[in-house]
């Protein structure tokens, strides 16, 4: 059987009383498993100031326009089905395909990539902006490809490697 089961987008608050007890009864031998998979920059993606939406201070909001490209929808749709391959293989009785799970958006990396052309590249190898002297960025924006797994490791470990770099830089003087 495929298709969305209606216990698994329940609303916090629907959880209770029979159907609490109706979920940990279907699901008591089920398996989550869910593929990583590389979403590539697309030029219509971006992060731009919104003309009308302020903070307090009366500084711009940031305004973010995302989709998925015909590619990223392509992979997706061909890893599911290789994941329900897997599944029927494996002699699951019944698989739910969820494609698109809700507030689970992965890590968007690469808004920033680094690189040594400030013509296809925001930052250098250690972070510091091509356009804005003094600006280094140390976190998942400045990767150039997204990993299999989650960020957080590489990202600290970038920050570590760019914030010794700009101390050297500085005790320098440059």
């Amino acid at each position: 059987m495929t298709g969305i089961d209606p216990h698994r987008l329940l609303k916090f608050d629907a959880l209770w009383g029979q159907n609490f007890h109706k979920v940990l009864r279907e699901a008591r031998n089920s398996l989550m498993w869910g593929a990583n998979i590389d979403d590539l920059p697309e030029e219509s993606n971006r992060v731009t100031l919104d003309p009308n939406l302020t903070d307090t201070d009366g500084i711009a909001a940031p305004k973010i326009r995302y989709r998925y490209s015909d590619n990223t929808l392509k992979i997706r749709e061909f890893t599911v089905a290789r994941m329900v391959d897997i599944h029927k293989a494996g002699g699951a009785r019944k698989i739910i395909e969820v494609p698109d799970l809700q507030g689970e958006p992965g890590h968007l990396l690469g808004t920033a990539r680094m690189g040594s052309d400030p013509k296809t590249s925001v930052v250098d190898k250690f972070g510091r902006a091509h356009d804005v002297p003094n600006l280094v960025i140390s976190d998942g924006s400045i990767f150039v490809t997204g990993g299999s797994a989650n960020p957080t490791s590489t990202i600290a470990a970038l920050a570590l490697r760019n914030a010794k770099e700009l101390i050297r830089n500085l005790k320098e003087g440059a």
